[in-house]
């Protein structure tokens, strides 16, 4: 098995779905032209084009808002938070809104949402937020 570091890793993943399901969508800041902070989505603005890879404005709040929106429309976004310090913007569209939606309609809308985002130490998290709120995460591999 080959190694990869970290950032290969997720392009890696990220492109396989991006294949698999034309629903999963990518937003956040710098990640289509620049290629993201981590150079993780390099290259794939070029292969799915700017429906799929999607530059945000800098707003930490308004990228997972869209990721909620998105999401309850039927897509699967992957909304990347540059850094961990920012996660706590998001917390009201995730927590309070995505949540809020999903047990105020008693289960019936469902959805979808991963971030991804980095730590200052270089640990990096990934969470993949279903309706059920379940979390995963790993370190680095640089």
């Amino acid at each position: 098995m080959p190694e990869l570091t970290y950032a290969d890793a997720l392009r890696e993943a990220l492109r396989e779905e991006m294949l698999r399901d034309p629903r999963v969508v990518l937003m956040g800041e710098e990640i289509g032209v620049f290629e993201g902070v981590y150079k993780v989505t390099r290259g794939l603005l070029k292969e799915f084009g700017p429906g799929r890879v999607r530059d945000t404005p800098i707003s930490e709040a308004a990228i997972a808002g869209a990721a909620v929106g998105a999401a309850l429309g039927g897509l699967k976004p992957v909304a990347e938070i540059m850094y961990m310090d920012f996660l706590t913007i998001c917390l009201d569209q995730i927590a309070t809104n995505a949540g809020k939606m999903h047990f105020m309609s008693g289960g019936k809308l469902r959805f979808h949402l991963s971030s991804e985002h980095s730590t200052a130490s270089d640990e990096c998290m990934v969470h993949s937020i279903p309706s059920s709120f379940r979390q995963y995460s790993s370190k680095c591999l640089a």
